[in-house]
């Protein structure tokens, strides 16, 4: 149940951590719920008010009512500072002023206190783990009409504490006390925020994901049907086309190292440290046949390449004359003989 708790202050100087104020309690729909007077340092436990009201001494705030020129909202505080500034002894950097809305004849309410004594009391009241929300100048916070406008709130609790304060007050953001538990809130807030990004951009991140996986299996799905037509479903692309390159396998004999695929292994292999570059391939009666890129290094690496294929179980050989760029690579028959 949310909870509002309205303060009478006495003055300003005469305030600290103990001093006893009078205060009443009152649940969300108005109802008082508890009143009497205890010192703040203690008011704050004792009540778990959500949301604190002060109504300063009426000796510690002035009010008036001036008459501002129509002026861009901007401009607005600094056009009632010059209407209050000649009313004022005091220096205007030295004043705490709040100001109502501007009436249609242009009247503006207004109220000054002393900026000293205001901030050191609401941030006192903020350590101690009051929530202020309003702090309100005792003549607008009584009815209209109050038989004794000097009069501060007192016990019992009448009409008079019940009174709807104005939306405007000295406890404006600007003037707000450091307070080490908003400052933590207000951490885990951004902290909170920066989670709720790093989500979301997670989230994107996902998704991007699944997209590009998605469009990998369509690729694959693509794939596996052009190369076995006879497949109207595709679930499971790797596994199927393996099933189906299995059964081909059994249909036509168990593959042997003069196959393509085992030889074209075998010579990828064998040529990977080699500068060569290859211009066509072909696979004719186990002979893997290379057209290579016509250059000096191909040339001068052919003796070195004929020997290592001898040691890997490989023939390799290449027409002589015009057509010396033709390698030609088999498998030995020993060595094929041996492996089966």
């Amino acid at each position: 149940m949310k909870t509002r708790l309205r303060l009478a202050l006495p003055k300003l100087d005469q305030i600290d951590r103990t001093t006893k104020v009078t205060f009443a309690l009152f649940e969300r729909g108005g109802r008082l719920l508890r009143s009497g007077e205890q010192a703040l340092e203690s008011l704050a436990q004792g009540t778990g008010a959500d949301w604190v009201e002060v109504i300063l001494h009426p000796d510690d705030a002035v009010v008036a009512t001036v008459q501002v020129p129509p002026v861009r909202s901007s401009q607005r505080e600094d056009a009632i500072n010059a209407c209050v500034e000649p009313l004022t002894l005091s220096n205007i950097e030295d004043l705490c002023i709040a100001y109502g809305p501007r009436g249609s004849e242009g009247g503006v309410d207004v109220a000054w206190v002393d900026r000293k004594a205001v901030l050191h009391v609401w941030q006192m009241l903020e350590s101690l783990g009051l929530n202020v929300q309003r702090i309100t100048p005792l003549a607008h916070a009584l009815p209209q009409r109050d038989p004794d406008p000097g009069r501060q709130l007192t016990l019992p609790v009448d009409a008079r504490w019940q009174t709807p304060l104005p939306d405007w007050s000295f406890a404006r953001p600007k003037w707000r006390p450091h307070s080490p538990v908003r400052q933590w809130k207000s951490t885990l807030y951004w902290v909170a925020a920066a989670v709720l990004v790093w989500l979301a951009g997670l989230q994107l991140y996902a998704n991007q994901l699944n997209r590009e996986m998605e469009g990998l299996r369509d690729q694959a799905v693509r794939e596996v049907q052009n190369a076995f037509p006879q497949m109207s479903v595709v679930i499971d692309p790797l596994r199927q086309a393996q099933n189906e390159r299995d059964a081909l396998l059994r249909a036509t004999g168990t593959a042997v190292q003069s196959d393509f695929i085992p030889l074209g292994l075998d010579v990828a292999a064998l040529l990977g440290p080699y500068d060569i570059q290859l211009e066509a391939l072909r696979y004719q009666d186990q002979v893997l046949a290379l057209e290579l890129v016509e250059n000096a290094g191909a040339g001068a690496a052919f003796e070195t390449v004929r020997q290592t294929a001898e040691q890997q179980g490989l023939t390799l050989s290449r027409d002589e004359g015009t057509h010396n760029n033709i390698w030609r690579f088999s498998r030995n028959q020993v060595s094929e003989g041996a492996q089966r």
